[in-house]
Order: C-alpha cells, then structure tokens, then sequence
C-alpha cells in the first residue's frame, strides 16, 4: 500500500432521486449455541467479522471468552478462553478497538497502545503509539492518537484519528500506522473543523470545558478508500490511500434537512441550560454510518428525526439512503423499522442486524430487492 501526499477536490452534488425501485422482505433469527450460551446481557456487543464473511467474532467482556460463530450456519462454532493476566494476558479493559485478522490474530485497543494476541495465543505484542514509539510524521506534545478506529485484515495497518490531548474537539485529521515499521501517517482534514459549529459544551468560570455533547465522525475504509462522514451534514470525504487525494461529495435529501441547526448557543456556564440545549438538539436530522454491500457493490446510510415524544419517550422517524459503487445517491424512502448500521453487515446482499433475543444474540435480516 502506497501512502503519499495529499491533494484535495470537490464534486458537485451526487443525487437522483429513486433512480431505482427498491423493496425488501425482514425475518430474525437466533444464533444456536447449543449447550453453550452466548451471553450478551446489557453490554454492547464487540464484533469483529471475517473478511471472508463466514464468521463472526463477539468477546464477552464478562467470561473474557472469544465466542466464534458461523454465519452459515448460525451456530456457535467455538467458545476461547483469552486470559487476561500473565505474560500473554490481555487485561481487563474495555476495548475501543476490537479486530481479528486474516490470520486468526486478535487486535485489541485502547488508551495509546494496540496489543495483537497470535491465533496460538502464545504471543502478545503491543504497539504503543506514544510520539517516541512511532517514524514519519511527528506527533507534538499536546496531539495523541485517538483508538477509535481499525486494524486492516491482513493485520499491519491502524487506520484511525489523531488530535489534541485533553480537547474536546480532539480530532484534527487521519492517522495511519504501520504496525510493522511503526511509521505514521497524519492526514490534516478540513472536516473535522467544519463539524465545531455543531458541538455543545458545558464551560466552567474559569473557561474550561466540563462536558460536552459533540458530532460523531464516522471513518469507514472500502478498498483503498477511507470514508469520512458526519451526524451533522449531508456529506462526504474520501480519501484515496493510493494517490493521497481527498475528495469532497455532497447529497441532497427531500424527506429531511441536509444539515443540522447552527443556531444553538454552542457553550453554557450552566448545567440545566446545557441539558435544555441537548433536548433541544436531540429534535434535529442525525445522519447515520455508510455501509457497504459487496454482493451489489451499493451503500446503505440511515438517518434518523425526531417525530413526537410518547409518554417521556422520543420516537424517531427512519430514513434509508442508498448511493451506487460511486457514492451517487440512487433512492431514499423512509423506513418502518429503526436501525443502527454500527452493529450491522451485509452477507450476500442481506443486511444482518444485531439485535438482543433475552439476552442472546440474535439478528433481524434484511433482504432487498433492487429493480
């Protein structure tokens, strides 16, 4: 993989509107695990998917157990035990980065190191990412690498964010590590100064901030591409690994706004006016994760509104985006059923939804039909 320099360029809107006729069939299924259990309770499930798509890795924080389950045949194929004291032990963190490579090696991250656990689980390597650790572009003092991204299938690149230190607006750009030269790569982006506006925070007296509601930035890599995305804007940066280009591509929705408000007072010295201004913002457009389908080489996006609140409870309305292999937007219809594409996948076409069946997991399968 060549990483070089940096250019830039900007398209003009990328819409059609129902360019396609689109219709899908829904069923849920439950994973078997025979006399086994794959215990989810209320924790987040961590899932690493095969690049081959045939298994699916989901670490139990509780057990410490690495469960692997085949997607053919939705069973629990094996239940391992990862220790997490000794020399190969893994700790007992919650980890931001969970990813399993093309060679069975476990990726875990958090904090400023990434550790790799062999297949054999006989060798535990940790890749700090401190600014004496790491070759190429130079972290400053006050800038760290943020583990809120992924490890590459074959294993030897970290592709996440970097930014400053104890900032709330920490991101600043791309970060790419070679995990086996331990070079650095930082990718400066416009984005992510662009999303500020958007943010809320609660400031104390002496002008430090104590909370924060922010924007989510979404990185996506597809191929030799990085998709860069935002909650707050109807739009989209892809950086090219190749050529080092980064180019900008912007939507248009007719069922929601394409951005969301900037006429919020962005910071509050007081604590019930800053949960006043979230209420408020949770009323505004959120646009989801992009998503790709490499059985029809197309992207799915949902994007949620609120609609009413029913007896304390928001309900939001769901709208699904789909754009071609050249993130070009083709159809948009709103949806009668809420999903989240963080905890989603497509195998041969169908979207896999993870959902929590009494505390086992479970999926709702999405089939589609494009016409």
């Amino acid at each position: 993989m060549a990483l070089v320099g940096c250019g830039s360029q900007e398209s003009a809107e990328n819409t059609q509107v129902n360019a396609i006729n689109f219709s899908y069939t829904i069923d849920t299924v439950r994973v078997d695990a025979g006399d086994d259990f794959v215990h989810l309770g209320n924790q987040q499930p961590r899932f690493a998917l095969s690049s081959d798509k045939k298994l699916l890795y989901n670490f139990d924080l509780n057990t410490s157990k690495l469960e692997i389950i085949d997607l053919d045949r939705l069973t629990l194929k094996e239940a391992i035990t990862i220790e997490k004291d000794g020399p190969t032990g893994i700790g007992f963190n919650y980890w931001s980065v969970f990813n399993v490579s093309n060679q069975g090696d476990l990726f875990l991250g958090e904090g400023k190191y990434i550790q790799r656990l062999n297949a054999e689980q006989d060798q535990l390597t940790k890749y700090f990412f401190h600014s004496d650790s790491l070759k190429g572009d130079t972290l400053s003092k006050d800038e760290k690498i943020n583990l809120q991204g992924e490890v590459s299938a074959d294993g030897k690149f970290y592709f996440g964010t970097y930014g400053k230190q104890g900032d709330w607006d920490s991101e600043t750009g791309l970060a790419i590590v070679n995990l086996q030269t331990k070079e650095l790569q930082k990718i400066p982006l416009k984005i992510y100064e662009e999303f500020k506006q958007f943010n809320l925070y609660l400031q104390a007296a002496n002008g430090n901030i104590t909370s924060a509601a922010e924007e989510q930035v979404y990185v996506m890599r597809n191929g030799n591409q990085l998709l860069i995305s935002s909650s707050a804007i109807n739009e989209l940066y892809l950086y090219n690994l190749e050529k080092g280009t980064t180019e900008k591509k912007t939507f248009h929705s007719s069922l929601t706004p394409d951005s969301k408000k900037t006429d919020y007072k962005n910071h509050s010295e007081s604590r019930d006016e800053f949960s006043s201004l979230q209420l408020e913002k949770m009323k505004d457009v959120n646009f989801g994760m992009f998503l790709f389908d490499d059985h029809n080489n197309i992207y799915w996006r949902y994007t949620v509104q609120l609609d009413r609140i029913s007896e304390n409870q928001p309900i939001f309305n769901s709208y699904l985006t789909i754009f071609d292999e050249e993130l070009n937007q083709i159809h948009e219809e709103k949806m009668d059923y809420p999903i989240s594409l963080s905890y989603s996948f497509f195998i041969e076409g169908s979207l896999y939804y993870y959902i929590n069946l009494e505390d086992e997991l479970g999926f709702v399968r999405i089939k589609p039909t494009y016409e």
